[in-house]
């Protein structure tokens, strides 16, 4: 099956996600998040802004704060597909880019380098439990974790984890995989 065609299913999976479930299910996965080591051991950490229907990265950004870390999104450069980091802090003014997607301003926001950054949350729409992702498709993250050598998770409902996913030769791992069941090592 296409690249596509998974990613248009895994969306479709992601909408009709059962509302009480899926509140739930991000409580359970922010939580268990939160007390991992992987979470206590760095104090910058990267994140997207989600949009409906992924998981809720807002209630893990509040958390982030109150435990005095900080938080850093991503700025997309679309002409090379790559994107920068900048530090996000509350109530910071984002500008709405391409799909109504919210990105720091780089000329208001502090820019982090990629080897500050202990700790990735990477986004994806399915996942194998050896952390192979299915993203959205924009290859974004693929460049930027070719030259990052920290650690990497993801989050996802286990219903986003499958057996098998397309992998390229250029696709990365992510080190760990976070649903609603619990964390596991990837590596």
């Amino acid at each position: 099956m296409s690249k596509n065609r998974l990613r248009s299913e895994y969306l479709r999976l992601l909408a009709d996600y059962p509302k009480d479930k899926r509140s739930k299910n991000t409580y359970k996965i922010t939580d268990s998040l939160v007390n991992h080591h992987i979470w206590k051991e760095h104090g910058i950490i990267a994140i997207t802004l989600s949009r409906y229907p992924e998981i809720d990265t807002s209630i893990i950004i509040e958390k982030a704060w109150k435990d005095g870390k900080q938080m850093v999104i991503p700025k997309c450069r679309p002409k090379t597909r790559e994107m920068d980091f900048y530090l996000y802090e509350e109530g910071m003014e984002l500008e709405s880019v391409y799909n109504g997607l919210l990105e720091p301003n780089p000329v208001k926001a502090e820019k982090i380098s990629a080897e500050s950054i202990g700790l990735v949350i990477v986004p994806g729409l399915a996942f194998t439990s050896n952390g192979y992702r299915l993203g959205f498709g924009g290859g974004y993250y693929d460049r930027f974790l070719s030259g990052y050598s920290g650690e990497t998770v993801s989050i996802a409902f286990s219903e986003q984890v499958t057996n098998y996913l397309p992998v390229e030769p250029f696709d990365l791992p992510v080190n760990y995989l976070l649903t609603e069941r619990g964390i596991m090592s990837c590596d």
